[in-house]
């Protein structure tokens, strides 16, 4: 009885370690995305520059967009899902699965979560350029993810632009 309880032991942990917990790391590519999103919740268009491929780098005046609407802390991104749909040595695509964002402005927050809002979502290029991955698009922002409207149906507009 006792060697039957010890094999039944030693299958549920193999069950357990080998099915049930399975790593849901990010990949390279994935990563990057999520780099991605996190900077431009904190306006760092240094990061965002340097997560780009050299030639699709966002030109200056999208990049001080990006540090209006995103440096005050108005915007925010959390909970990114994205998922791999190809990669080789050199090259990928993520697909932008989900993402939820926050917009606060005059004491008022809106909360989204965008595949709650019925949108498609775009799929995102990047290169392998010295082991880092970097977004290789030119564009929209990479995912094609806009932002939700306030209750009252305004929208956020960057000034000066």
């Amino acid at each position: 009885m006792a060697l039957g309880s010890v094999v039944l032991l030693g299958i549920l942990a193999a069950v357990y370690f080998l099915v049930l917990n399975k790593s849901t790391e990010a990949t390279g590519p994935e990563r990057t995305i999520v780099q991605y999103f996190d900077a431009l919740s904190a306006g760092d268009v240094d990061t965002i520059k340097s997560l780009f491929t050299p030639e699709a780098v966002p030109d200056d005046a999208t990049l001080q967009m990006l540090s209006q609407l995103f440096g005050g802390g108005m915007i925010k991104y959390e909970d990114v899902k994205c998922k791999t749909l190809s990669e080789t040595a050199t090259d990928a695509e993520v697909e932008l699965e989900d993402v939820t964002i926050i917009v606060s402005m005059g004491g008022e927050s809106v909360k989204q979560k965008l595949s709650d809002s019925g949108m498609a979502f775009g799929t995102i290029k990047l290169k392998n350029v010295n082991g880092a991955w970097l977004i290789n698009q030119k564009g929209n922002f990479p995912g094609g993810v806009d932002l939700p409207a306030f209750p009252d149906g305004s929208t956020l507009t960057p000034s000066g632009g």
